[in-house]
């Protein structure tokens, strides 16, 4: 019998991992993104998808301005690497996309790639509607301008590889290292309370000498 909170915490784990690969500029990138997401909220399962969907968008922002990125422009250079066996074309379109301005590459990857529907788009992007959509125009023109009759092919193909990034070892991974981390908390905790049980232990023996 399937576990309906089991069930939820693995789409939200997915959802994550996917977004994360989706809008950042390399796997690296996306790992600390899924990595910084995934320790920071627990209740990602109880999250409606637009919020969690939000919770990525920003923790990808946060990454690449780290990076050397500025808000609000294309991602800094060097930074940006092609996901694996995309080349050619849909590597040139990769690279155009990467260097849009901010909103113009999240607008296009969440509607043109990911799919979203505008209105959530805006959600993730706490944008309007309306900017969104104006993002995405802006986002189509600059790719059909840097890559005119090749443009369609290009996205295609990208799009067919992005959406077939898999978690792989990387989720493995980080919910080991959060692991790893959930412990060492606990054990520190448990080294302090029985610090201070002997430490009272001690005080109470020395008050009745």
């Amino acid at each position: 019998m399937n576990d309906p909170v089991a069930e939820r915490r693995r789409w939200a784990r997915r959802r994550v991992w996917k977004l994360a690969s989706l809008l950042s500029a390399n796997a690296e990138d996306a790992e600390a993104v899924a990595a910084g997401v995934l320790a920071t909220r627990r209740d990602l399962d109880v999250l409606e998808p637009a919020r969690l969907d939000r919770l990525v968008v920003l923790e990808v922002r946060k990454r690449l301005q780290a990076r050397g990125s500025r808000p609000g422009e294309g991602v800094a250079p060097g930074i940006v690497a092609a996901p694996d066996g995309v080349e050619g074309p849909a590597a040139e379109a990769h690279r155009v996309v990467f260097s849009m301005p901010e909103q113009q590459r999240e607008a296009w990857l969440l509607n043109r790639i990911d799919g979203l529907e505008l209105r959530r788009v805006a959600r993730a992007m706490d944008c309007s509607k309306t900017a969104a959509e104006r993002f995405l125009e802006a986002a189509d023109q600059a790719i059909e301008g840097a890559l005119g009759d090749e443009a369609e092919g290009a996205v295609k193909t990208l799009r067919a590889r992005l959406r077939a990034v898999g978690e792989g070892p990387a989720i493995e991974r980080i919910e080991e290292g959060l692991e790893t981390e959930r412990r060492r908390r606990l054990a520190a905790k448990i080294a302090v309370v029985v610090f201070l049980v002997l430490l009272a232990g001690w005080v109470v023996a020395e008050t009745l000498l």
